[in-house]
């Protein structure tokens, strides 16, 4: 029943009037009325917050230790805990700080002069309604979170056999976090981690089994919740033993599911600082005296529920901090006086591995194993092994491999899981990983889960079966199977699993397809040995004859009741390969492509049409399909009309992209196929209007018009239609210099560059505007990258004639260019810093070979003031074969036109800058290289 604010605030005030003036007896019964009425309803209570939460107020009274009566300090804790119950607006910080210290009083001071009431009662309610202010995702104030952790930890123990269970001051943050950084993952060493999956565990027996997310997830569940049921126990000495025992355990477990409510709350760098206070970086010790922390209950605890939850925290902090577990690095000494945190991180990370160690080879629970493997997977994604302690990795998966074969199919999932953590490690210690993890025999036993002939077992073992398809499909992710050796093992599995009933397995037999079709691809791309190439293309051809277009992967393409399967068949066939793709008999690849173009337009399922788009920009890039122009004008109808739907923009605009920059590609190789100019203006119109995304979708849009200039002939540019859409691309990418994401501008670089390379395009164009912009990147842009590919475009002009007006002005550019590399910068951009100080040597190098008589004056002139800078740059790049050519042709070039008399003084100048004066050692380069 919902009550009006007026009516509820009435019953309330009255309510608050009998706590002070009625009998004893009626007390409970009032809290608990309050209790219901205050459920759900706290944000609109806003006058009655100061008489319930105030000091002095209602609750603070009932909830004095000094009060005799057990069952209304219990209601009063349930009233509490009903106003925990998350509403809109949600309450000011001073009310939540003030229920935080009202439960903490309670579980700092617990004794209860009720006998009929046990004090674990009084903790247990004041736990859970800790959870619901945590789950709620209220910020816990820095001047409590000392005290709160404290008081958990100290709680942590209570009951714990042969443990005392030590009072615990206001814990204060580690003094080696004080400098803590932002973590910051970069994507390049961001570690692969494997995708959760939902398993079915069965509910935890037992009173108050709600974990932290069901106290989040419960809605209008009865405010006052289940109590707990002794019945169960007998009232013999025994019995009243055991109902201790459990009502111990019980606030333990209350505790861990807290600590869980809370690492979802608290910033990570605040609360990470507090973490090793709760985890060891020394042994835990058999004997007494034993450090406290979770690793010890873990080992220790007898109540298998609070192992499960113990454990679970550990999977949430190695999860949650990831970021901070790359600290780790193991310095080898022996322990010292002072640690930093870099050790301390990894002594910790060292004894959660040998912790884990000792659980899995005791625990004989299944269900307990299975959570000991979900938390040693958490553990191996978030280590650093390259920087901790040898040989962790090699004792962990040896506990995992033997495993592999449990009898409960959860374990073996688990254990899959955990060495499927292993291969996607990043970075990795490959030789590490191949030493331990033995990729031949792991494929092997793989393969004999995966090729069963028993149906019922196949289909028992279905979980287990998808697992060992994911592992294979990491391993030849990772480049850990040797291809030849493994083929006859993977066909076999494809082929088998392609067929199977099981969605799920078909789904990931063509992923297995898919990688092990890229990494195939890889290796005959890099293959320098024809009877190795000859041999791997044998390979390809046999998999994808045998296992995938008899039939199968035509059939996953067809069928539309399986959206998910046919978007997965279009991305394994983007990896087949074009060295594989070319050697497909014809039909097969009609078939394919026809296949594809019917699931890109328009009326199929979006995810399918996206992953259909993205295929035919790979097969845009194979030779057999690169010139043939009815295939690619079939795949530019198909973006055009994508690139209308804000979903498949992006996928359509990188298909865009690499179907330009095919055209681009026959200009280079002379290709004489004719391309209707009418279609190229439609691409370029439709780059244009997508150049004005703020999104990755400009970068893909730039590159496009790049492309497409690179492409225009002189034939096309005598188009009125192309004469302007040339126009409008080079004010859009003289734009795009500007754009926010620095892809962007590095595309709009490079696109400028190839402008100015096409001949056709700049006799007819005015170029000053473009190298002005790519000067101004040159100098002012942030990103070395990006200046980078403005020196490389600035020197993209073949002809003198190309700079016109302009030579000096990109002369006196260039110094300065190279006056601004020599600024100070980050550690990590040294190597860029270096490529642009020899990209600006390149770009010099390249105007003085194109320079003419009457610009050596200019360049006289321009230099004088740099004659230190060019020198010093010229030194450190001269080790580099291309800067020693590019002088060369610079030097042949100025001693022609420096015949003229009134030149040779400004040459002899010009060369003593480069080479201070050390001209025997240029000519002693040059007849080396012409030697060579």
């Amino acid at each position: 029943v919902t009550l009006e604010d007026k009516t509820l605030h009435t019953l309330l005030e009255y309510l608050l009037r009998c706590l002070r003036l009625c009998s004893p007896w009626v007390l409970p019964a009032a809290v608990d009325a309050c209790g219901a009425l205050i459920y759900a309803n706290m944000a609109r209570l806003e006058p009655l917050w100061e008489p319930l939460l105030a000091s002095g107020g209602a609750l603070e009274t009932l909830l004095r230790p000094d009060e005799p009566d057990g069952k209304l300090r219990l209601a009063a804790l349930r009233t509490l805990g009903a106003m925990t119950v998350k509403g809109e607006p949600p309450l000011p910080d001073w009310c939540t700080a003030r229920m935080l210290d009202l439960l903490l009083d309670c579980l700092t001071d617990t004794h209860c002069p009720d006998p009929s009431i046990p004090v674990e009662a009084l903790m247990t309610s004041a736990l859970k309604s800790l959870q619901k202010v945590f789950s709620t995702k209220w910020g816990v104030r820095s001047d409590q979170l000392g005290r709160l952790l404290g008081v958990l930890k100290h709680l942590s123990f209570h009951g714990f056999p042969g443990q005392k269970s030590v009072r615990c001051p206001s814990l204060v943050p580690s003094p080696l976090c004080l400098h803590l950084p932002v973590p910051q993952v970069a994507e390049q060493f961001r570690p692969v981690t494997p995708k959760k999956r939902r398993r079915r565990h069965r509910k935890a027996q037992g009173d108050e089994g709600e974990t932290a997310q069901d106290v989040e997830s419960s809605g209008k569940t009865s405010w006052k919740g289940a109590s707990s049921s002794d019945s169960e126990f007998s009232d013999s000495e025994s019995g009243q033993l055991a109902r201790q025992r459990h009502q111990q355990s019980s606030v333990r477990r209350h505790v861990y599911l807290a600590l869980r409510a809370l690492v979802k709350t608290v910033d990570c760098r605040e609360m990470f600082s507090y973490w090793l206070h709760f985890l060891p970086d020394i042994p835990v010790t058999l004997g007494a005296p034993q450090t406290q922390t979770i690793l010890l209950t873990i080992l220790r605890d007898p109540n298998p529920q609070v192992r499960t939850v113990a454990l679970e925290l550990l999977t949430d902090i190695m999860s949650h901090y990831k970021p901070f577990l790359g600290l780790a690095s193991h310095s080898g000494v022996q322990r010292t006086a002072f640690r930093t945190l870099s050790e301390t991180v990894a002594a910790i990370l060292g004894e959660v591995h040998r912790c884990l160690h000792l659980a899995l080879i005791a625990e004989t629970c299944p269900a307990q194993t299975v959570q000991l493997l979900k938390c040693l997977a958490a553990v191996v994604s978030g280590s650093p092994y390259h920087r901790l302690q040898a040989g962790l990795l090699t004792r962990l998966v040896g506990d995992v491999a033997a495993l592999l074969d449990h009898r409960d199919l959860q374990v073996q999932v688990g254990s899959l899981t955990v060495l499927g953590a292993v291969v996607g490690m990043v970075p990795v210690s490959r030789a590490e990983v191949e030493a331990s993890l033995r990729p031949q025999q792991l494929l092997a036993t793989c393969a004999s889960k995966l090729l069963v002939s028993d149906e019922a077992l196949r289909i028992s073992s279905t979980v287990v079966r998808v697992e060992a398809l994911q592992l294979l499909t990491l391993l030849f992710q990772g480049s850990l199977l040797d291809l030849r050796e493994s083929a006859d093992k993977v066909v076999a599995v494809v082929r088998l699993c392609l067929l199977d009933a099981h969605l799920a397995i078909q789904l990931h037999a063509i992923k297995l397809l898919g990688a092990f079709s890229r990494e195939l691809s890889t290796s005959l791309a890099s293959s320098s040995c024809t009877e190795e190439a000859q041999s791997l293309l044998k390979l390809g051809l046999d998999l994808w004859m045998t296992c995938a277009l008899e039939g199968s992967l035509q059939r996953c393409l067809q069928d539309d009741s399986l959206p998910v399967l046919q978007a997965e068949a279009c991305s394994c066939l983007a990896s087949v390969g074009s060295q594989v793709w070319d050697a497909l008999p014809e039909d097969r690849r009609l078939v394919c492509i026809t296949l594809v173009l019917a699931l890109a337009k328009d009326g199929v399922d979006t995810v399918v049409r996206n992953a259909a788009i993205r295929c035919l920009g790979n097969l845009c890039a194979y030779a057999s399909l690169r010139e043939d122009l009815l295939f690619l004008m079939d795949v530019g109808d198909v973006v055009l009309e994508a690139l209308g739907e804000p979903s498949l923009r992006m996928k359509a605009s990188w298909t865009l992209s690499n179907l330009t920059e095919m055209l681009a590609d026959l200009r280079k190789q002379g290709s004489k196929t004719e391309v209707p100019a009418a279609f190229l203006s439609s691409l370029g119109t439709a780059a244009l209007c997508l150049q004005k995304d703020k999104n990755h979708a400009q970068a893909n849009a730039v590159r496009s018009l790049g492309c497409l200039l690179q492409f225009f002939t002189r034939d096309h540019l005598g188009r009125e239609d192309i004469g302007m859409l040339v126009v409008k691309s080079v004010d859009s990418l003289i734009q795009g210099l500007r754009a926010g994401l620095m892809k962007v501008r590095w595309n709009a670089c490079y696109s400028l560059g190839s402008m100015l390379a096409n001949e056709d395009i700049v006799a007819g164009t005015n170029v000053r505007p473009v190298l002005d912009a790519l000067l101004g990147s040159l100098v002012s842009c942030s990103n070395l990258k990006v200046r980078i590919q403005a020196a490389t475009a600035l020197c993209a002009p073949r002809t003198r004639a190309a700079y016109g007006s302009e030579w000096a002005t990109v002369w006196r550019g260039l110094l300065a260019a190279l006056e601004a590399a020599d600024q100070p910068v980050d550690y990590r951009k040294l190597q860029h810093q270096n490529q642009l100080r020899d990209q600006l040597c390149l770009s010099i190098c390249h105007l003085l070979a194109l320079a003419e008589a009457q610009d050596i004056s200019k360049i006289e002139s321009a230099s004088r003031n740099y004659e230190g800078r060019i020198l010093n740059a010229f030194k450190k790049a001269l080790s580099k074969e291309a800067i020693r050519e590019g002088l060369k042709r610079a030097h042949d070039n100025l001693a022609r036109e420096s015949d003229d008399p009134c030149c040779s003084k400004t040459t002899r100048v010009l060369l003593a800058s480069l080479l201070n004066g050390d001209l025997a050692e240029l000519q002693s380069q040059m007849h080396s290289l012409e030697v060579k």
